[in-house]
């Protein structure tokens, strides 16, 4: 294969045994060729449970990819041990081991391989993450830190597990990837279903994929249909969740029930209260809403981009309408600026509408517009190039400058503007006096946002670069959505006056 010995050596650490004796190896791939549960069950004398017979048999013969997200100590990386052996012994592949931290790929998954290993009298080398087999198949694992961490690893078969998958940044799956781009090979995630996006969540309704969701209730020690298995849920356990947090708790849904919540242990906005803001927006569209934009202020916030990654998002919302968000990115000051006029004439509230009309006609036009700028960077240049713009100063544009990081008027709830500004939205959502538009990023973006106690404990957003990394983009639609419908919409150049 193309996967060198020198390679293995450099990243699975010390080799810790060398096993000249065991099995047939050709015998093992001749017996169990595209028989994975008799493998499991045969050569390596273990049990499967219902439920992990019925993945298996997903993995054996599912081509490409496929999900599995379950309640708490349900046998997951247990079974991804066994497949990772069968891979590496059975279909002389290579199999790629991955998650967010060292310990859950050396203490969990691969000690459940080393125990299997020995359990099935195999030979080969073991190192401290790797096994590789006499003919040449190989296990290898490491942890998630970047996509270029994956470069260079090919063979003529591939299987990529991602262990914990919930956690694991969207830039690492983009490189894991494309290390499984055969017809014949996998690309396995599992994890528990703890937060309603990223990459992991959005498998389960990708049509694409073959998913499971398992519910403790499945298994043996709680379902009675098995033998008790010591390390899997315990109806104590279930009680105690149930006792402390509640049934209907995302706690309880998630670790328990294997569904991904409505709203996460410490998400900012839970999937209802979005969706039904999407409803409100399509029915604006329509003309049946309730909501209206009519007589109100346009207010198009922009949120600029930082790094060559980022892109700049302008949002438009006129009173409790969020009516659209717009991204571009490759454009230098100057030009940006250019492109915000461009927005604001395209909805017919820009520069060039104006100067069509009188001075004394204007007032015709409705309140000027407000552009809400995000100064943090390079966004402090758009900001006072807009301000001084003769077009701003001739039109009575009014531009407003956003600090996320600036300390919020109610500092002892608020960690900084940017969690003030969040916190509103959600609010106004919970309230149902928003309507938001039916944008996908958008959604995920929002999403994607948690909170956790500030040092006072405030609300205090987690940091952009971690949902970036678990989205694999800069939360850009949702800072910009944000700045508008928050405090930044109540205040004027230079300063704040939002009631937070």
């Amino acid at each position: 294969m193309d996967f060198q010995l020198a390679q293995l050596e450099t990243r699975a650490g010390a080799l810790l045994a060398h096993q000249e004796t065991g099995r047939n190896v050709e015998e093992l791939a001749a017996q169990y060729d595209h028989d994975l549960v008799g493998f499991i069950e045969g050569a390596c004398g273990a049990r499967l449970m219902e439920h992990q017979r019925e993945w298996a048999r997903a993995l054996q013969d599912d081509p490409r990819v496929a999900a599995v997200a379950t309640g708490h100590s349900m046998g997951k990386d247990w079974l991804i041990a066994h497949f990772a052996l069968y891979w590496a012994y059975v279909r002389n592949g290579l199999c790629l081991i991955t998650s967010t931290t060292q310990r859950q790929v050396q203490e969990q998954v691969f000690a459940e391989i080393t125990r299997a290993f020995y359990r099935a009298h195999l030979p080969g080398d073991r190192w401290q993450l790797a096994v590789r087999s006499p003919t040449g198949g190989t296990i290898l694992g490491f942890t998630s830190e970047s996509e270029s961490s994956y470069a260079g690893y090919h063979a003529p078969l591939v299987a990529v597990i991602l262990s914990e998958a919930q956690g694991i940044a969207g830039q690492a799956w983009i490189g894991l990837e494309s290390c499984a781009t055969g017809e014949q090979d996998r690309f396995i995630a599992v994890g528990n279903p703890l937060v309603n996006s990223g990459r992991f969540f959005e498998c389960f309704s990708d049509p694409t994929w073959r998913s499971f969701q398992t519910s403790c209730y499945e298994h043996p020690n709680l379902s009675g249909q098995g033998p008790y298995i010591f390390g899997g849920p315990s109806k104590a356990w279930v009680e105690q969740m149930e006792r402390e947090w509640g049934a209907t708790s995302p706690l309880f849904q998630s670790r328990v029930l294997g569904r991904f919540p409505d709203e996460g242990e410490h998400s900012v906005f839970s999937r209802s209260s979005l969706d039904a803001a999407v409803q409100r927006w399509r029915a604006w569209r329509a003309g049946t809403g309730g909501l209206r934009p009519d007589g109100h202020r346009p207010v198009f916030s922009l949120d600029v981009a930082r790094t060559g990654g980022d892109r700049c998002a302008l949002s438009l919302r006129r009173g409790p309408i969020v009516e659209s968000v717009v991204t571009w990115s490759g454009l230098k000051l100057m030009a940006t600026v250019a492109r915000v006029f461009t927005e604001m004439d395209r909805v017919g509230v820009g520069p060039q509408v104006y100067a069509q009309v009188s001075p004394a006609k204007r007032r015709g036009l409705g309140r000027t517009p407000q552009i809400v700028v995000d100064v943090i960077g390079v966004g402090a240049g758009v900001f006072d190039r807009l301000v001084e713009h003769p077009w701003v100063q001739e039109y009575g544009f009014e531009v407003v400058a956003f600090n996320a990081s600036q300390k919020a008027t109610r500092p002892k709830k608020f960690f900084n503007m940017r969690s003030a500004s969040y916190w509103n939205l959600r609010d106004q959502l919970e309230a149902g006096s928003v309507a938001l538009p039916d944008d996908a990023e958008l959604l995920q973006e929002l999403l994607a946002t948690s909170w956790k106690p500030g040092p006072l404990g405030q609300v205090q957003l987690v940091a952009k670069e971690e949902i970036s990394g678990m989205l694999g983009r800069s939360p850009d639609k949702a800072d910009s959505v944000t700045m508008g419908i928050g405090p930044a919409s109540a205040c004027s150049v230079g300063g704040f006056a939002a009631n937070l």
